[in-house]
């Protein structure tokens, strides 16, 4: 009966152990953008939040479709959340992009992962003529409406 035990102990220590460095990794729970998203506009940053805390190591990369790397800013570990590690990234021509990340868990294990996101084409582009087009309305609507207090010689 006893060495039945011992042999049960031994058993779950050696299971447990295995199991560990399996369960010290950290896993991507959620990003922004959201793998797989098609977005109207250029992101201004990456944030990828992990099932564990995270320390200095952990990095955020992006490289678009030809393996370019986009510029991305320092990567940070969040000091309200350390499950959250974020990126500044500069202004993305539309297409299609990779963010790879390395998460260092709190507890020195590394884990490696990457997923994409797509800039659709035109979605910047579209910003500067409609604001354009606001301001030439409102410009309109102005010299209508108040035509008879500006006079006919200074309006439009």
């Amino acid at each position: 009966m006893r060495i039945r035990r011992i042999i049960l102990v031994i058993g779950a220590i050696f299971l447990f152990s295995q199991l560990m460095p399996a369960l010290a990794h950290a896993a991507l729970v959620r990003a922004e953008p959201p793998p797989d998203a098609v977005l109207d506009h250029t992101p201004t940053e990456i944030l990828a939040w992990f099932s564990s805390p995270l320390i200095a190591g952990s990095r955020l990369k992006v490289f678009d479709s030809q393996f370019r790397a986009a510029a991305v800013g320092p990567t940070v570990i969040d000091s309200a959340d350390p499950t959250l590690m974020r990126a500044p990234i500069e202004s993305l021509q539309p297409g299609r992009y990779t963010v790879n990340w390395e998460a260092t868990a709190d507890d020195g294990h590394v884990s490696l992962g990457s997923y994409e996101f797509i800039v659709r084409e035109g979605s910047a582009a579209l910003v500067w003529p409609v604001v354009g087009g606001i301001v030439v309305l409102v410009g309109v609507h102005i010299c209508i409406h108040d035509a008879p207090s500006f006079g006919a010689a200074t309006c439009c």
